[in-house]
């Protein structure tokens, strides 16, 4: 009881000295945290499909992970190219909240959230507490961000671990040599632990590090290096458990299929050659952050004074040159280049000077020039494309127009107040008014399905209550299914069997197919009738019918 009374004592002393600013900042951030999470958490379960061919990949993969005996084995047929890291937090999700596409999604959702934690404290150490918030803002905007943490993939947990492993290698020189020790560890930990989760992408990081690493290690004593060391072998552990049961049951094949992979994948013709598609990709993957970079990078000058600029320049620019000398570069390589980019905007954003004398007017007319095309865009695309949302709901379709409006409302009034007032001293406003709408947009859009759901209509096909009596009762055949339509039905329908032929299925069998022949052979024989659902066909044999 003493102890109870000691300790509220003392809670209640240590509140009673928090001033009634630092109180109203604590509050602000309170509503803010939960301004996010009701964003990025407030889905409509209902609306949500698995994207092919990905989602459903590590989907389907991730089951039979979760139903096997062992973690570190690969419950597959045939060799796998790829380590079993990228399906543990789905098999995780699984097991304990069940099949579904918010179950798949949600080791996602919680590690953008620890990621821009991360972002926070790294920004932090770099700049100040206020480029930091700024930070975190500008990288919750951002379209491929807000898409990958709503997205069935490991990349945001690959991602936790860079972030991670740069926050240890800084803080590990921030404080005594007992915990530089720990930060050591946990900084090479991080980077070897992420190759179970995405395999060969982890040496782009490492590559880039490296040099930083070693620089900073210099000076240190031989403990410092074994901290080093000892990470990356614990942080291996689990790849090398993988690799030996890979080996012992699919022989050298089971290696040498991750390592084929990524040579497929990194050696060939340089993607230096479509290099004139990265700026139109920086711009509307990273909107408006990456077009704000570019602007104030050009005419401005930071006035910020920037530690560690190595983390800033060259940890990025050395893991860019590393993406574009690779044959395959896909957006989401890039992923974790997303909060360097939003650190050094924040920078630039919170206390800048004009290079020259013309710098002013170019951005405001550059800013204004983007909004009013994308306010033409919205209005056109309204139109012109009007007939491609027959697919949604009547209320989805509604949702769409209000939050359409909202975007163009939003960038109105970012040119009015671009042309009526002066941002000069006040960019921060201009950028929390143009991602603010963006945040609560895009997030809107995603959680009501209107985006990230492009399978519709196999979630209404399986979701039919004369299909789903069906086969919940019979077994499903699946023959001749386009490749996308297959990888979803055999994850949402895990009792479906896969044949080759017609040969293959017994009679009075229920039967799906996309193969138009097989449909009208069928329908047209005297064992079999057709239902189409939702642009779906599935046969069945009227003696089925007649046995219920």
């Amino acid at each position: 009881m003493k102890r109870t009374l000691k300790g509220n004592f003392y809670i209640n002393y240590r509140l009673s000295k928090i001033s009634k600013s630092d109180k109203l900042k604590i509050l602000i951030l309170l509503l803010f945290l939960i301004f996010y999470l009701v964003f990025y958490f407030g889905v409509d379960p209902s609306s949500q499909s698995l994207i092919a061919h990905d989602e459903g990949l590590y989907a389907g993969r991730a089951r039979l992970l979760a139903e096997s005996d062992n973690w570190f084995s690969p419950p597959f047929e045939e060799a796998h190219h790829k380590t079993l890291g990228s399906y543990w937090l789905f098999a995780l999700a699984i097991k304990f909240f069940g099949n579904g596409e918010l179950s798949l999604r949600f080791p996602s959702f919680i590690c953008s959230v620890i990621n821009l934690i991360l972002v926070f404290f790294i920004g932090r150490y770099i700049s100040n507490k206020k480029a930091a918030i700024i930070s975190v803002v500008s990288l919750s905007s951002m379209p491929l961000w807000i898409q990958y943490s709503k997205y069935a993939s490991p990349d945001m947990a690959y991602v936790t671990c860079t972030l991670l492993s740069v926050y240890s290698l800084i803080s590990a020189f921030k404080y005594f040599k007992t915990k530089r020790f720990v930060y050591l560890f946990l900084c090479s930990f991080s980077l070897s632990f992420a190759f179970f989760l995405r395999s060969y992408m982890i040496f782009i990081p490492c590559i880039s590090l490296i040099p930083f690493l070693f620089w900073k290690l210099k000076k240190e004593n031989i403990n410092s290096y074994i901290a080093v060391f000892s990470g990356f072998i614990v942080g291996f552990v689990p790849t090398i458990l993988n690799l030996y049961f890979a080996y012992k049951k699919h022989s050298y094949i089971g290696i040498s299929s991750l390592f084929e992979f990524a040579r497929n994948q990194s050696i060939g013709p340089s993607i230096v050659r479509n290099i004139y598609l990265i700026p139109l990709n920086l711009f509307y993957l990273t909107f408006p952050i990456g077009l704000i970079f570019f602007l104030l990078f050009i005419f401005t000058k930071t006035n910020n004074k920037i530690s560690y600029p190595f983390i800033l320049y060259g940890y990025p620019l050395i893991s860019i040159l590393i993406l574009l000398s690779m044959s395959k570069s896909y957006a989401h390589y890039f992923l974790f280049l997303l909060p360097y980019l939003a650190i050094y905007n924040s920078i630039l954003i919170e206390s800048f000077t004009f290079k020259y004398s013309y710098s002013y007017k170019s951005i405001k007319f550059i800013i204004i020039t983007v909004f009013a095309f994308l306010s033409v865009i919205f209005f056109a695309s309204a139109y012109i494309y009007k007939y491609e949302f027959i697919e949604f709901s009547e209320q989805q379709f509604k949702y769409l127009l209000y939050i359409s409006l909202f975007f163009i409302i939003s960038y109105l009034y970012v040119i009015k107040n671009l042309i009526f007032s002066s941002f000069t001293n006040n960019l921060i406003s201009l950028l929390l008014l143009i991602t603010v709408p963006q945040f609560i947009g895009i997030n809107l859009l995603y959680n009501l399905g209107i985006m990230g759901n492009p399978n519709i209509a196999i979630k209404k096909f399986i979701s039919d209550k004369s299909f789903v009596d069906i086969y919940n009762k019979n077994q499903i055949y699946l023959l001749k299914l386009n490749s996308k339509t297959k990888t979803l039905l055999s994850y949402y329908l895990p009792t479906t069997k896969t044949v080759t032929s017609l040969e293959s299925i017994p009679k009075y069998s229920y039967l799906i197919t996309s193969d138009p022949l097989i449909s009208v052979q069928l329908n047209n024989s005297n064992s079999f009738k057709l239902i189409s659902r939702f642009g779906y066909n599935y046969l069945f044999s009227d003696n089925v019918i007649k046995n219920h």
